[in-house]
């Protein structure tokens, strides 16, 4: 079983094509690059990997499974479980601390301690564990990616995905990045987007690059593949005690802004409130005016035969009316 088995893709959005009958096959570990200028379609490729974007022509196999052919909340669970992500803006929660943010994907996981001790593991390796009670906001880019990269290996994942992870990186922490993906290309399949392969030209196991619609080999070393690759296929369900966590601890760190939506809220509420005292306060003088123009008596009129009154009608009863 390959890694990736991509066959005659073609991806357009209105007129504009970005990918067309490209092919590719990449095995179940290893490090490879995908190169490309900024707009190519390095991104949209990676949304395809990942099922996120499934609107596309041709087949895509990851790890033996076509997104296609499964359910949405099928394509949501195999990607939690067996896809780790690394973006350029990191993607963490930074009112949540280190350790926090680490766990966050694993929330469905009845495994809490064993979940914890390898997340303290991760943030060792990663050199974050002294940092792991701070909130992410406070770190600098570099630990920030790091710490994006020890969340995404949280789960385990079979493929790892790297977008532009470098692009806001000083040189020193791009080298840092490297040499832990380096490392972990060893028990996985892990694919790195770029347009400046400067920081990963040399130690990378396959270099791609989207040009003219097509996805082109420039270097391909095949990496010895040992043993079978395990999926992981459970039904991920988040309770309700880990909305409420998160959504308590946004409100904690936020107390200004929450403060003004419940102020905000309460207003929102006494204005209608309000409206309707006034409503009904109105509606009843009105009501008093009119009694007291047109005296005790009111107008009745029956309708025959669910008739219409015409004007005479009307006026016949003004007139009989006014007569009494």
């Amino acid at each position: 079983m390959k890694g990736i088995v991509a066959k005659r893709i073609t991806k357009k959005f209105s007129d504009e094509t970005l990918l067309e009958e490209a092919s590719f096959v990449l095995p179940k570990r290893g490090l490879f690059l995908i190169l490309g200028e900024s707009g190519s379609g390095k991104s949209t490729l990676f949304d395809m990997l990942s099922g996120i974007d499934r609107n596309y022509q041709g087949e895509l196999v990851v790890f033996g499974r076509s997104f296609k052919r499964m359910k949405e909340e099928e394509c949501a669970s195999f990607r939690l479980q067996n896809i780790g992500f690394l973006r350029q803006n990191y993607d963490l929660l930074p009112h949540e601390t280190v350790l926090e943010n680490v766990l966050l994907p694993a929330g469905y996981r009845k495994d809490r301690k064993a979940l914890f001790y390898k997340a303290v593991t991760l943030l060792k390796e990663v050199g974050l564990l002294e940092k792991k009670k701070s909130l992410a906001y406070v770190l600098s880019g570099g630990e920030k990616q790091r710490l994006s990269f020890a969340r995404a290996l949280i789960l385990d994942p079979s493929l790892l995905l790297c977008d532009e992870p470098t692009g806001a990186l000083d040189k020193a922490s791009a080298l840092s990045l490297f040499a832990l993906l380096k490392k972990e290309s060893k028990r996985r399949l892990i694919v790195i987007s770029t347009h400046d392969p400067s920081f990963f030209s040399s130690g990378v196991d396959g270099i791609f690059e989207i040009k003219n619609h097509k996805i082109i080999c420039k270097k391909s070393i095949i990496p010895k593949e040992e043993g079978e690759t395990a999926l992981k296929n459970e039904r991920c369900k988040f309770p309700f005690v880990y909305w409420m966590k998160h959504a308590s601890h946004l409100l904690k760190t936020r107390k200004f802004r929450s403060a003004f939506a419940v102020l905000l809220l309460s207003f929102s509420f006494l204005g209608l409130g309000l409206s309707s005292y006034l409503s009904r306060n109105v509606t009843s003088k009105m009501g008093k005016a009119f009694s007291s123009l047109i005296g005790e008596k009111a107008i009745v009129m029956s309708l025959k035969n669910e008739k219409t009154p015409t004007v005479s009608d009307i006026q016949s009863a003004l007139l009989e009316e006014v007569a009494n």
